[in-house]
């Protein structure tokens, strides 16, 4: 089956699809995130039920997709780089995953 993309897995409760494609040198995997609308639109459902409360102790602010948490916010985690993790979720580029309005 060379040279065809061939489904592997499809995830529905994670929105996530790999595909393969058998080459001469091994399998090469795509994974494709199709589920990233509905998470958004969830972040900003939630958002606008909380607009104008305030900001408290243990205050849900943020929800971000596990493979842009594994690939940008892991490593921050684990060092306790609160300054790098605030900066990231204040950015106004990462606002879609924000649950809350206000700086973190």
């Amino acid at each position: 089956m060379e040279g065809q993309w061939y489904l592997m897995s499809d995830n529905p409760m994670l929105g996530v699809r790999r595909w393969g494609l058998d080459t001469e040198d091994g399998t090469i995997i795509r994974t494709e995130y199709y589920a990233a609308n509905d998470f958004m639109e969830a972040n900003l459902r939630q958002r606008n039920a909380t607009a104008g409360e305030r900001f408290g102790n243990f205050r849900h602010v943020a929800a971000v997709p596990m493979h842009i948490w594994a690939k940008e916010l892991v490593a921050p985690v684990k060092q306790a780089d609160k300054r790098f993790i605030s900066k990231w979720l204040n950015d106004p580029e990462h606002r879609a995953f924000r649950t809350f309005e206000g700086d973190v």
